[in-house]
């Protein structure tokens, strides 16, 4: 397991010039993957809308959509430039939101080596609400080592604001969006080795394991007293 200072991804991004060399290619020359950033940002709000029919209002869960445009364009690279090549560095017992990994990877995994299990499920409530621009902001400039100007900017490409489209709250991370699961994954880091390591003191002896799939956890242990 990584010890806390090697943990998170170093990014290093100082500018925007930075962002577009890391993205380019190809099949996205330097100049065309800056311009792709400058239009985003000048029209972000015209890029993505509600899907009203996959949200619950109620569970304060709001789904969005950005797709056919250049910021899902824009998106899918930061996901896959950015974000992905660090999937090295998440710990085996996290499965959601990282290349490689599934659901039916943790169910395995939560069968461990020793028989006569137990289990215990947990939610976390608005995985993906509860993570505010903030945190996208602090994620960047503190733990990726990225500039204050860039890590602004990474959190605005990749929140938006609380509730319905055209509310002026607080922002959050963008369920829907590309960059949201690895982004909430990241965010929850601590606690979740927080999670880890307690489980682990606890249930000491007892085989135990813990799988994280997005918003799901679920903790088994052998022979454990009721």
């Amino acid at each position: 397991m990584l010890e806390a200072n090697n943990r998170y991804p170093k990014i290093n991004l100082k500018s925007k010039n930075d962002l577009a060399k890391r993205i380019s290619g190809k099949a996205l020359p330097y100049n065309e993957a800056l311009k792709l950033i400058n239009i985003v940002i000048e029209n972000f709000d015209k890029y993505w809308h509600n899907v009203n029919k996959m949200s619950e209002p109620e569970k304060n869960k709001f789904v969005r959509s950005c797709k056919n445009t250049p910021l899902e364009k824009l998106l899918n690279l930061i996901n896959k430039n950015i974000l992905a090549p660090y999937d090295c560095l998440i710990p085996e017992f996290i499965f959601g939101g990282v290349s490689g990994r599934s659901h039916v990877g943790a169910v395995v995994y939560l069968l461990g080596n020793q028989r006569k299990r137990s289990k215990l499920s947990l939610d976390i409530k608005r995985f993906f609400e509860q993570n505010s621009r903030e945190r996208i902001f602090y994620f960047f400039n503190k733990k990726c080592q990225c500039s204050i100007k860039i890590s602004n900017i990474l959190a605005d490409l990749c929140c938006v604001p609380f509730g319905d489209k055209g509310n002026t709250g607080n922002k959050t991370i963008a369920r829907g969006f590309a960059t949201s699961s690895r982004l909430a994954l990241w965010c929850n880091m601590d606690l979740f080795m927080r999670i880890y390591w307690k489980t682990k003191n606890i249930l000491k002896n007892k085989d135990a394991r813990i799988a994280i799939f997005v918003d799901d956890i679920g903790i088994t242990a052998s022979r454990v007293d009721k």
